[in-house]
């Protein structure tokens, strides 16, 4: 368990599967602090924010595109504790896309 501070400008996503989070994760890897994160047997994909006003939005326009390239339709992320839903194009192109629910 890690105390809550030092996860403040951490997000969280679940992407459904292992496979995935890997890929994500290692998509991840070339630009930013990413590391795979386990939780009650769940692989989520952590991620650092940079300290750019703009970096919370780069990066989800950057895991939205990824995903959408990869069919994962919708995926789940956590930031600040609270649990948002993300669909991505592929939702629109292939509906039995991946479902982080």
């Amino acid at each position: 368990m890690y105390p809550s501070d030092i996860l403040d400008d951490v997000l969280f996503f679940d992407l459904g599967t292992t496979h995935n989070a890997m890929r994500l994760c290692e998509y991840l890897w070339s630009e930013r602090t990413a590391w795979i994160h386990d939780r009650d047997e769940v692989r989520l994909v952590a991620v650092v924010l940079r300290t750019e006003p703009e970096d919370l939005a780069t990066l989800l326009r950057a895991v939205e595109s990824w995903a959408a390239d990869h069919g994962v339709a919708r995926l789940r992320f956590e930031l600040d504790g609270r649990v948002y839903r993300m669909r991505t194009s592929a939702s629109r192109l292939s509906p039995a896309g991946v479902s982080a629910s």
